[in-house]
């Protein structure tokens, strides 16, 4: 359910310079506290480095940008580090490091965010439970299927408490029945977390039928509009 009084995510005249010949922007976009928005165009259009800007991991040239209410840049000024905007986000492919297993990894992140060592072996059985990871603590990313993969990407964005939750392309090569598995994942964690989320991806059937609204990105870099799914 979403909370229409309050933004997750509000940002204005949003523009920024991807590439000699590539723009971001300008654009609006406005995301309801609670809501599962998915954010859909062609390949090269903006569509990740959209939900880095967001996450603080791309500059912006212009605009203002608000997470829950609190601004966090403001034209080309940084005004709240990517650690403590309150986002966690799953990468592309996963984004794992081959060397570290999956205790590792989730242990990296919760030092990140100063998460106190004795709280860690409690945390992670806890975000291990939540994606269906229970017993994996020993395994290594090559040892894992695409879907247990991005299930450990998930756990490691879920690990910091977010309330914002940003998929890019989450879903990859998965075959449908682990694609439908994860869909549902994201949905329930949604609901039980209390997590707004933004969710990209190059095909508009991908998730329609689990999410609120379908936001569209233009070849050049804006916003075209949206509808409700």
């Amino acid at each position: 359910m979403t909370d229409n009084n309050r933004s997750a995510i509000s940002a204005r005249g949003l523009r920024t310079r991807l590439g000699a010949s590539a723009n971001l922007g300008p654009l609006d976009l406005e995301l309801a506290v609670g809501e599962h928005a998915l954010l859909v165009g062609p390949s090269g259009c903006g569509k990740s480095s959209l939900l880095r800007i967001l996450a603080g991991l791309l500059p912006t040239e212009s605009g203002d940008i608000s997470l829950f209410g609190q601004e966090v840049s403001r034209g080309s000024k940084t005004l709240l580090p990517p650690r403590k905007r309150g986002i966690g986000f799953l990468f592309q492919g996963g984004a794992l490091w081959p060397h570290m297993n999956v205790a590792a990894h989730l242990n990296f992140v919760l030092r990140c965010a100063a998460i106190a060592p004795a709280e860690w072996d409690a945390r992670r059985a806890e975000l291990l439970t939540q994606v269906g990871l229970e017993g994996f603590e020993d395994r290594r990313p090559g040892t894992l299927s695409g879907g247990e993969a991005q299930r450990l990407g998930l756990a490691r964005a879920l690990a910091p408490r977010p309330r914002l939750l940003l998929l890019d392309e989450p879903l990859g090569p998965l075959d449908a029945e682990r694609r439908t598995s994860l869909l549902e994942l994201f949905e329930n964690l949604r609901r039980r977390l209390d997590l707004t989320i933004l969710h990209v991806t190059h095909d508009p059937a991908e998730a329609s039928s689990m999410t609120d609204r379908t936001l569209h990105m233009r070849a050049d870099g804006t916003l075209a509009g949206e509808n409700n799914t």
